[in-house]
């Protein structure tokens, strides 16, 4: 049960949630400055990815000091390698009012209308503008005739659009430092002390306990809960796994629309919200191992596992296409995340079915280096058939021809990518045209991340069929992590073969991407689920269940609140978030929809996820499939 936390955590949370109202409210006229610019011609506007000036806009006063037309043209640099954007013309001695997007660097360029393309452009910059900026950009002749004289200056100090997140940090930071001084005065004492000096020992014993002799209070738990009946509870898997699903869901509701930060890449890269999905993967496979070898250890069949295995299954296939087919026939969504969790838990734990040993199989050691690599040895056969699985998605993509489209396209697409066009239609290369000719684009995700910034017109799903090769070997990186818990029993062995797989699987990574965004035989995208993207998230997952299992389980300098009540019920939190997130109070209509108070209803939206999933700890209320 929770016991004392109720309290203590009921008070935080109503305090936390006010104070992120407040900041959203009081925050969002703060956001917004108009242009002062009124004397323009024309309004251009280049608004990638959104279509409110409220945030990620900036206004850029263009004036034209030359004696004849020229041409504007301007591209958001996260668009690689994209032909710029053509957005007018001025005439003589005109000006033009630009809006531009803030959430990434823009290339502006300046071109006279009349001459060669080759010899074309006058001024050219990269530059990125901050939000609510205002800034005037001045184009004239110098002293020599083939010279340009372009001057930007900044005629605003806009303010800084980040504070809100330092401040929604800060709030957090001030909660965790109050619940470790609560903690300490309440081991002390110095709270008991304190109330019963204002003669209030009767709310004391009440909300706190009464202090009691620890000798019989230490026997009366061991009679009510006998340890050797329910074995520990991996506590740092649970956090991990609820911080996983904290960051997911608060990216879900809209991350407080700071696209470069929590949005999905458009392409290539990655963010915070490229993480969370391949870590909860990554994390079921750790969990696979655990239930597995309790199942072995009590002598349950083979056979009843598997039933197991089929109807864990079919629960999580029919609740992904619950979540997100939709009720027309005509364009029923196929793939999804529950739907790629299902296959991926269902091919790896199956593998794992055959393979996994008794405990006394296990130790018939005979050699010391068999005792420390035996985590790979016994399981030789399993690492050959997930490679398997890896290699046929590697040939898959670079060696399938794709019609109208060079082999091994591994980009974007789109009109604003490759020469004459050649590439409109090649979005994802394989993978799409595998999705494409099996589920038919009515059956997969209508818009893909690349549409508006490469504006593609050919849907991409970022769950479709060749990504969950990838994703297979993912949960087996997982099941990897779980054997180490289960086969070496010292927390130095299994911190260090953790760092250890961190290592390889991040170095492997960054030798495929080139230890870069965009270049690199295979470049880390999410879209894909290219290799490189899987493996760099699992060293990233390797690392933080290294650093989660020293503090909670090791050291115990933290318990894991208040991921770890989410952890519990990953399930019903999940599908809950999915099914009411827009509605109050998870969400409103924006009054200033600015980031402050979009980042205030997303936070508070998420934190009310941890609020129900502690109550539903506190009841002994658990979803478990």
């Amino acid at each position: 049960m929770a016991g004392d936390n109720m309290p203590l955590l009921k008070h935080l949370s109503i305090l936390f949630l006010f104070s992120t109202y407040v900041i959203g409210v009081l925050g969002g006229p703060s956001d917004v400055t108009s242009s002062p610019v009124t004397d323009v011609k024309h309004v251009y506007q280049f608004l990638v990815g959104h279509t409110d000036i409220s945030y990620d806009t900036a206004f850029v006063y263009v004036s034209n000091g030359l004696e004849e037309t020229i041409n504007l043209s301007i591209q958001t640099t996260e668009c690689y390698q994209c032909k710029l954007v053509l957005l007018g013309s001025m005439g003589v001695r005109g000006s033009v009012e630009v809006q531009v997007d803030t959430a990434w660097p823009v290339v502006m360029d300046i071109s006279l209308e009349d001459q060669p393309v080759d010899n074309a452009t006058v001024c050219r910059m990269t530059y990125h503008f901050k939000q609510n900026g205002n800034y005037s950009w001045y184009i004239n002749n110098k002293k020599s005739m083939d010279s340009f004289d372009c001057k930007l200056i900044a005629t605003n100090s806009p303010p800084n659009a980040f504070i809100p997140i330092y401040v929604t940090i800060g709030i957090f930071a001030a909660m965790a430092i109050f619940c470790i001084l609560y903690k300490k005065m309440c081991n002390s004492g110095s709270i008991n002390r304190f109330l019963n000096y204002l003669g209030m020992e009767r709310v004391v014993s009440s909300d706190l306990g009464t202090p009691s002799n620890p000798v019989a209070e230490a026997d009366s738990n061991s009679i009510q809960r006998p340890s050797r009946d329910k074995p520990k509870r991996l506590k740092s898997l649970d956090a991990f796994r609820g911080f996983s699903l904290v960051i997911m869901i608060f990216v879900n509701y809209g991350s407080g629309k700071y696209r470069s930060i929590f949005g999905h890449s458009p392409w290539n890269g990655l963010t915070v919200a490229d993480l969370v999905f391949p870590w909860f993967i990554w994390i079921m496979g750790v969990s696979i191992t655990m239930s597995f070898y309790a199942l072995v250890r009590h002598g349950v069949s083979r056979r009843v596992i598997f039933t197991k295995i089929l109807r864990r299954f079919v629960i999580l296939f029919g609740l992904g296409i619950i979540l997100d087919g939709g009720i027309d026939f005509s364009t029923f969504r196929v793939p999804g995340v529950l739907q790629r969790i299902a296959f991926s838990y269902l091919v790896v734990a199956t593998v794992h079915l055959f393979a996994v040993k008794h405990k006394d199989e296990e130790y018939r050691i005979r050699h010391v280096v068999y005792r420390e690599l035996r985590d790979l040895l016994d399981y030789w056969y399993e690492w050959i058939i997930m490679i398997s699985f890896l290699a046929l998605h590697i040939c898959l993509t670079f060696f399938l021809p794709v019609p109208g489209c060079p082999t091994g396209y591994l980009g974007p697409g789109g009109p604003l990518v490759g020469e004459n066009e050649s590439l409109v239609n090649c979005t994802g290369g394989a993978a799409n045209y595998i999705d494409k000719v099996i589920l038919t684009y009515n059956h997969t995700y209508p818009r893909g991340t690349p549409r508006k910034i490469y504006q593609t017109t050919v849907p991409h799903d970022p769950e479709g069929i060749l990504g969950t090769l990838t994703s297979i070997f993912m949960t087996f990186l997982g099941l990897q992590a779980g054997k180490i818990f289960h086969l070496f029993s010292y927390p130095r062995d299994r911190i260090l073969r953790f760092l250890g797989w961190c290592v390889v699987t991040g170095v492997i990574a960054g030798a495929l991407c080139g230890f870069s965004k965009e270049d690199g035989i295979i470049p880390v995208n999410k879209n894909l689920w290219s290799v490189s993207f899987i493996l760099a998230t699992a060293s990233m997952a390797f690392f933080l269940l290294a650093i989660f299992y020293y503090l909670i389980d090791v050291q115990i300098w933290w318990t894991g609140v208040p991921f770890y009540f989410v952890g519990m019920n990953s399930i019903a939190v999940y599908c809950g978030s999915e099914v009411l997130g827009k509605y109050f109070p998870f969400c409103w209509e924006p009054v200033f929809n600015t980031h402050a108070e979009l980042l205030a209803m997303n936070v508070i939206g998420a934190s009310l996820w941890v609020l129900i999933s502690y109550y539903m700890y506190a009841i002994d209320f658990f979803v478990k499939i």
